[in-house]
């Protein structure tokens, strides 16, 4: 198994050894360099995943090396330390993306704890990208199965409005895929590295749903022990989709259309005198109605697009090989049958 490389950036050989004999001591692959500019080098060549380097060097000093190094790589893990530690010094570093700062002289052990929380940073940002990807390769257009004409109108449709900033109203009968099509809209949007935040409509009880969706202030209600935010402010910056929409009592409503049309969200227990909106950032919603298509007009859907899914299957023709064909030779995979 290949060792974590650990990029070390001093003008001291003795620091520089030091390190090294600490860091191999530690199981990890030490790169030494004297130099800021041979350390930048070295950076790009190797791509370690932590940059250690002193503060005060000549040439290229610890800040430049940190400023460059992130410039490469906006990700990039960078310590620096110093026997000149100042609280001015330490906010410079951290205001411009350092992750730790550490002041010399530093120990074995404060040396292995700071590079082991920044490795662990660092394998969630890897484990997050490879999540993303997964989840953009996972919701691609051509992932959904379907050859049929309606489809094909509908893939169109959802290749537009996933690239605007409009609401979106999904309809379609039962079992059409309508929260697939709101997966795929949201992953290959610009918020596909956002929150994608499913509500159920109907399993919510209607005394909790207004809580759910828009949060509540400490003693807005019995049982209110702490503020918490809602669903929507979950979804800040991403996509909400509202699962049978059209089951959300008719006093709600009101308030869900300020969400949709303001982009506003105001938790329960705020009174009119304060100001204690939380925008959605700004949020989009995916709604739908989960009966008859034509059930919940788009007309009544503000500033937002139709995506309709009005096609029954039977309807889909030359589509049908594929929809039964996919979910057949999973089965088969999963079971082992090749009939």
């Amino acid at each position: 198994m290949a060792k974590e490389r650990i990029l070390v950036v001093d003008d001291e050989e003795d620091m520089l050894e030091n390190c090294s004999r600490i860091l191999d001591r530690l199981g990890y692959e030490p790169l030494l360099e004297s130099d800021g500019g041979k350390g930048v080098v070295r950076f790009e060549q190797e791509h370690p995943m932590v940059t250690l380097t002193d503060l005060r060097m000549p040439g290229m000093d610890g800040l430049e090396v940190l400023r460059t190094i992130r410039r490469i790589d906006p990700d990039a893990l960078v310590i620096l330390f110093t026997a000149f530690a100042t609280v001015e010094t330490a906010v410079e570093a951290v205001k411009e993306g350092a992750f730790d700062y550490i002041p010399k002289p530093f120990s074995a052990d404060q040396l292995q704890l700071v590079i082991e929380r920044a490795l662990t940073q660092r394998r969630l940002l890897e484990e997050n990208r490879r999540l993303r990807e997964q989840l953009t390769e996972t919701y691609r257009f051509e992932n959904i199965v379907g050859r049929s004409r309606p489809m094909a109108q509908v893939f169109d449709l959802i290749k537009k409005v996933a690239a605007s900033e409009a609401n979106i109203l999904v309809v379609g009968e039962s079992g059409t895929g309508k929260e697939l099509i709101a997966r795929c809209i949201h992953a290959n949007s610009h918020r596909a590295a956002r929150a994608f935040v499913p509500v159920d409509c109907a399993s919510l009880p209607e005394h909790l749903l207004e809580s759910e969706l828009f949060g509540h202030e400490r003693g807005a209600f019995t049982g209110a022990i702490a503020t918490r935010r809602g669903l929507f402010e979950e979804a800040n910056g991403g996509t909400s989709f509202l699962d049978e929409v059209g089951d959300i009592p008719l006093q709600l409503q009101a308030k869900l259309l300020r969400v949709l049309q303001e982009r506003q969200v105001r938790r329960v227990g705020v009174s009119d005198g304060r100001d204690e909106r939380c925008p959605p950032g700004p949020g989009r919603g995916h709604t739908h109605h989960g009966g008859q298509a034509n059930a919940y007009p788009a007309a009544r859907f503000p500033g937002g697009a139709s995506c309709g899914l009005r096609g029954a299957l039977s309807r889909r023709g030359r589509g049908l090989p594929a929809v039964a064909g996919g979910p057949r030779e999973a089965q088969a995979q999963r079971f082992r049958l090749y009939l």
